[in-house]
């Protein structure tokens, strides 16, 4: 006893403990199986029983009885080991369920000993048939309940323990979380300076021609110099303008979306022929006007290919787009 004592106060592992307390009683007693058994307390007043195997294959999925059930409250009330053999043939447990008597049966234990202090209960430790299959002597139960109460605590410390590691795990998550979060609002934030820094560069012509030509037009119009075929003209030229800053707000937006992963992508195989066609389509106009030809050779025989957006091409976008 004070070896286990002192074996078990050491002992901040439920698994171990397991290990522990089954280890001792088969070297005692010869049992060929064992393993502990957590109870949790549930909100609705049951129990949850979850089985730690240590010696033996034992099933590992967990039961829940209800608060008023006959198997818990016997051990919790009488505060001693039962017998498999009273779950059979004792009255008493007539009315236990099919679900019970199925999980009892398939954990196939000889004893079942109360791991509790008072009226709280906090494990169980089944006990398989000895080797000789001789039937546990009443000294041997005893001995038995004496290791589980001595158990007690050092279940309650393991078992908070392992609550304790769980939090801190939950909280190392959260602050890997936070971190990643801190890069993308940094993300976020290069981004806004971006779009600020190209915005006052790249937005100051188109509005230089519209501040201009308005000018202009109030200008003329003031002196009645204006003929319909000038007015059309300026308008012409400020619409221009008006759409230059069009298009370069919403590329500026699509591009600063594709920098935070705020624009959903669907990335399908594709020629590279239409590609460019795609990408030389807006240039048409002003390739017309400057006479220059654009011919396409060879990429109709290229296979398809799937598009990439990653890295340091994800910041491409918006300088391809301002320029």
């Amino acid at each position: 006893m004070r070896h286990y004592s002192q074996a078990i106060s050491r002992t901040l592992d439920v698994q171990q403990i397991s290990l522990l307390i089954v280890g001792t009683l088969s070297e005692l007693l010869e049992t060929n199986r064992g393993t502990l058994m957590l109870v949790t307390g549930l909100e609705n007043g049951g129990y949850e029983v979850e089985p730690i195997p240590a010696i033996g294959i034992v099933p590992r999925h967990p039961i829940r009885f209800n608060h008023d059930d006959l198997f818990i409250n016997a051990l919790v009330n009488q505060h001693l080991p039962l017998l498999q053999y009273e779950l059979d043939f004792n009255p008493a447990f007539k009315d236990l369920s099919d679900q019970e008597r199925s999980w009892l049966n398939e954990m196939t234990m000889e004893v079942y000993v109360p791991v509790s202090s008072g009226t709280e209960i906090v494990g169980l430790i089944g006990v398989g048939p000895k080797s000789s299959a001789v039937p546990y002597q009443p000294s041997e139960l005893e001995l038995m309940q004496t290791l589980a109460d001595q158990t007690v605590v050092a279940l309650q410390n393991a078992r908070l323990f392992s609550e304790i590691n769980d939090q801190n795990e939950h909280i190392r998550y959260l602050n890997i979380d936070l971190v990643e979060q801190n890069e993308k609002l940094e993300i976020m934030d290069r981004v806004k300076s971006d779009f600020i820094t190209i915005a006052s560069h790249e937005l100051r012509t188109p509005l230089t021609q519209v501040k201009g030509y308005a000018d202009i037009l109030s200008a003329m119009n003031e002196e009645n110099a204006l003929t319909r075929e000038q007015t059309r003209e300026i308008v012409g030229h400020i619409n221009r303008a008006t759409l230059q800053l069009e298009r370069l707000i919403t590329a500026m937006l699509d591009a600063s979306q594709l920098d935070v992963d705020g624009m959903q992508l669907t990335f399908v195989k594709t020629q590279l022929e239409t590609v460019l066609r795609l990408a030389v389509e807006p240039l048409i106009q002003a390739m017309r006007e400057r006479r220059i030809r654009l011919e396409l050779a060879g990429v109709d025989e290229l296979p398809p290919f799937m598009p990439i957006l990653s890295g340091w091409y994800r910041r491409l976008p918006i300088y391809w787009a301002m320029r």
